[in-house]
């Protein structure tokens, strides 16, 4: 050992040796391959002819792992090659694999730390996703190892294990175990004393995301608008007041009795928004003729209910099915038909789909076919981002509209065919 350390006391061309050596036996996980070293000056070279001679010709030494072993185990008493270089190099040289390994098993021990902090019964939708979330990479594992590996760079894993906790608690203390409904900031205060723990740009609430889509076994929320409706079902809203629908014609009801202030806007024939906060305060609705018709654009929705001869129930998305709407057609006792009419356009096809998709058999579309959208087709054109929204849609009552449009690439507007749902409604 100390004839080994003389050798390098003697010249420093011998660190950089054992350096490389160092960096193949962590790529290696064994003492094999070769690396070239340049020397700065004669007495390098000098060192490096030992191992190349030909370091004379270019100033280049291509050396062996095997050769610089050999040179040190020849003049080390009772110690390993590898000791002997951890303690020149003052490195703790393992593997690359090994420290693979080493880090896995620590990750490992961080998550079942967490489980074993976590004081619930054996039952708990938490943990359950938790575990299948850290074993099977799933329904948010990159977005706790993003974090894993920030923290653990920090060293501020106690930041992430407490964050972790507190959504656990929040799964497994959603409102719909108590048939509640609360606000998202409400929430998150109770749980975890900061109303913007669950903000949507924030873990807390991108992982809160993945938990309730995995213990309501839901596809993971693509907008604001599902993300929103994927709440609504484990009893989390978002925007009570912002969020709102206007309907026309339908009764409302609470404790079994008529709501008045509603029943006021139908004997004045007037349309009303209702927002998700009234929404709250009503126990079901009641269509005429068990059906709704729904229109997408505000100035469609006046003319046909300014043109109708007889009373119906109308409802206006505005543009966009959020989830005051769902709730308004979810809480619809006697619903049976819905009649859907929207523009010709990614976004008016987009919302078509998803009420098809939610409401099934029940829903029909007016005049949402190939041959209406030629007829009054715009020339507006529809850049390749919105027709992103539609290329992935598969319906059979949509897809050869969809098929046209995505060629042809110019929208339609429901406003051109106003007298044909008139007439439609007019006629049943």
């Amino acid at each position: 050992m100390e004839k080994a350390l003389e050798i390098i006391k003697e010249n420093k061309i011998y660190i950089k040796i054992l350096k490389e050596v160092s960096l193949k036996y962590k790529s290696f996980e064994r003492f094999t391959g070769s690396f070239t070293l340049k020397a700065k000056n004669l007495q390098e070279m000098l060192v490096l002819q030992i191992f190349d001679d030909k370091v004379f010709e270019n100033g280049k030494a291509k050396i062996k792992v095997s050769q610089v072993v050999k040179l040190f185990e020849g003049v080390l008493d009772n110690v390993s090659f590898l000791d002997f270089l951890r303690y020149v190099l003052n490195e703790n040289i393992i593997s690359n694999k090994e420290l693979k390994n080493q880090e896995i098993e620590n990750e490992n021990y961080f998550y079942k730390s967490i489980l074993s902090e976590y004081k619930n019964h054996d039952n708990s939708s938490a943990i359950k996703w938790f575990t299948n979330c850290v074993n099977e990479k799933k329904y948010g594992y990159n977005i706790v190892k993003k974090y894993y590996n920030e923290c653990l760079k920090d060293d501020n894993l106690d930041n992430l294990k407490n964050t972790l906790l507190s959504i656990l608690k929040a799964i497994d203390q959603l409102p719909y175990q108590k048939q509640e409904y609360k606000s998202i900031p409400i929430f998150a205060t109770e749980i975890t004393r900061n109303p913007h723990f669950f903000d949507r740009n924030q873990m807390g609430g991108t992982l809160l995301k993945y938990g309730i889509s995995y213990i309501l076994n839901e596809r993971i929320p693509n907008d604001i608008r599902d993300l929103n409706a994927l709440y609504y079902k484990v009893g989390l809203l978002k925007d009570e007041i912002s969020n709102h629908t206007t309907i026309y014609k339908l009764k409302a009801y609470k404790d079994s009795k008529e709501v008045k202030a509603i029943k006021e806007y139908n004997l004045w024939e007037e349309p009303l928004q209702l927002s998700i906060s009234n929404m709250l305060k009503i126990d079901s609705f009641e269509c005429i003729d068990d059906e709704i018709f729904i229109f997408e654009n505000p100035s469609v929705f006046e003319q046909v209910k300014l043109n109708l001869d007889k009373e119906k129930s109308l409802i206006c998305t505005s543009g966009q099915l959020n989830l005051s709407s769902y709730m308004i057609l979810d809480k619809i006792s006697n619903l049976k038909k819905i009649y859907y009419a929207g523009d010709f356009d990614p976004e008016g096809i987009d919302i078509a789909y998803k009420i098809k998709e939610r409401y099934k058999d029940k829903v029909e579309f007016l005049f949402y076919t190939e041959e209406i959208y030629m007829d009054i087709k715009s020339e507006e054109n529809i850049n390749d981002r919105r027709l992103k929204i539609i290329q992935n849609i598969h319906c059979e009552q949509l897809d050869s509209l969809i098929k046209t449009l995505l060629e042809s690439k110019k929208a339609a507007y429901q406003e051109m065919i106003i007298s044909k749902y008139i007439e439609y409604i007019n006629d049943k």
